[in-house]
């Protein structure tokens, strides 16, 4: 039975890029930090338990509530967190941790959880052989594999480290920058700075008001109860809105159409006949607005080596060439008769570009039923393999290429994993491997994954939004604000 603590509403870890999303909401030029600051999210988080934090902004909130032994820089590479100093011996890692309100038995506690919990990554976890404590603040782990495997999981999000009887409360005591003060659920979450590192740079006081309905969201931010609001495509066009106070970010995510990969009727030549079916660059410039850019595969523009020939990873609309893909695809042409089944997200955004995605898909002459949902079932279902194609976007957890390969089409990433399209590939696992052991995805096996994807086309691969942020016009971003968003 699941406990109530598991299923407690929150937001997600990892440092520097969290605040990408929230700590770069609400930096502002002189703003007092006495003053408690409004920020506007489009959804609530899931859960405060990381070992189930795989919604976005689940995973955003971890990054200011915990901490791990390890984190991810900006670039990707690995940073200490918890740990002061550390050292391996053969297949032991010995950890001497900062001294704090956290210490080893928290450690041994938080890491065994997630080895025995049911959670979408336990089978990351088999490489944990065994944790000892050594002193209140130094601990041994074994482990098999690589070093850098190691240092790559204790980074993670399920590796967030939180006191041992955390489960008491229901809070997840911890040590990040912020801590959870209240929660009214489907209204707002209070944060209250916990660091005294930041005190003179960050403001005390968060307040995180869900607003689905961005109108009221601005209305609000005018009357001054909102302090910083991220609006979607739609609306960074409206005439009310003043270009000055709007801030536009590229780049960071990607939308694509999860395909089904345990439904033998949608083989290669499916999938491709879909791809080729949308006209990406028409939605772009009419619904978009031109707030954002195709993608190369799974990749943004910003994250492909310049020696890469971008135009042979990109579908360009070509209707002709995608029925012919689909004649010759296996369950053709009983697949013309069959309701295809089209999930996605139960909001205005979603409401605006997925009848126009089906309408493509149509143009092939398939049978395509909308499904419009809430966040909970449709990610619940979507772990279950169920439905046909599922609409999504992927947020990068740390600014690297290798964060648009993995966890996405790793195969021990099934379903809430971050594998949604539940594709498997040996030759991709080993390249997402090598790039977990190195901490670095080569020039060389980014094309090998591009060009596998480009074969097997386990996604529809739409576009990457822009992120549009919206000031007050009394407020002006700091200096740091570019470095701050993602």
């Amino acid at each position: 039975m699941i406990h109530l603590w598991k299923r407690f509403y929150t937001f997600l870890p990892k440092r520097k890029i969290i605040f990408g999303f929230l700590l770069g909401f609400l930096v502002f030029c002189n703003q007092a930090t006495e003053k408690t600051i409004t920020i506007a999210l489009p959804s609530e988080p899931n859960t405060l338990d990381p070992l189930f934090a795989t919604d976005l902004m689940s995973r955003k909130l971890n990054r200011v509530l915990f901490q791990k032994l390890f984190q991810k820089g900006k670039d990707g590479r690995l940073e200490k967190d918890l740990v002061q100093n550390y050292s391996f011996e053969n297949s032991t890692l010995t950890v001497e941790l900062n001294k704090g309100i956290l210490n080893s038995e928290d450690v041994v506690y938080s890491l065994e959880r997630a080895q025995k919990e049911d959670h979408p990554t336990r089978s990351q976890y088999k490489i944990l052989e065994k944790i000892s404590v050594e002193s209140a603040f130094k601990l041994k782990i074994q482990f098999k594999g690589e070093p850098n495997s190691i240092l790559e999981l204790l980074s993670s999000t399920g590796s967030s480290i939180y006191k041992s009887d955390s489960n008491q409360d229901s809070k997840f005591i911890s040590s990040g920058k912020y801590k959870l003060e209240n929660w009214v659920r489907n209204n707002y979450i209070d944060l209250q700075l916990q660091s005294s590192e930041y005190e003179n740079r960050l403001p005390r006081k968060l307040r995180l008001r869900f607003l689905q309905n961005t109108a009221s969201a601005i209305y609000l931010l005018n009357r001054g109860q909102v302090d910083i609001l991220k609006i979607p495509y739609y609306m960074s066009s409206h005439p009310s809105l003043q270009k000055e106070n709007l801030k536009f970010i590229k780049g960071k995510s990607i939308q694509y159409i999860a395909i089904n990969q345990t439904e033998e009727c949608f083989d290669s030549h499916f999938r491709k006949a879909l791809n080729y079916s949308i006209d990406r660059q028409k939605i772009i410039s009419t619904i978009f607005d031109s707030y954002a850019q195709e993608i190369y595969e799974s990749f943004p523009e910003e994250y492909i080596p310049q020696n890469i020939n971008r135009s042979y990873y990109k579908y360009d609309y070509n209707l002709s060439l995608a029925k012919e893909e689909l004649k010759l695809s296996k369950c053709y042409p009983k697949i013309l008769d069959r309701e295809i089944d089209f999930r996605m997200r139960a909001d205005d955004e979603n409401k605006a570009k997925g009848p126009a995605i089906a309408q493509y898909l149509k143009s092939l002459g398939l049978k395509i039923k909308l499904k419009p949902m809430e966040k909970a079932p449709l990610y619940k279902e979507n772990s279950q393999k169920k439905g046909d194609l599922t609409l999504l976007t992927w947020y990068i957890d740390y600014d690297s290429p290798l964060n648009f390969i993995d966890p996405l089409f790793s195969s021990d990433s099934f379903g809430n994993g971050g594998n949604r399209a539940f594709f498997q590939n040996k030759e991709m696992d080993e390249i997402i491997q090598r790039s977990r052991n190195n901490l670095f995805l080569s020039e060389s096996d980014q094309e090998k994954a591009m060009q596998i994807l480009q074969k097997e086309n386990p996604w529809i691969f739409l576009w990457s939004l822009h992120e549009n942020y919206l000031l007050p016009t009394n407020s002006r971003p700091s200096p740091d604000w570019d470095v701050l968003l993602f």
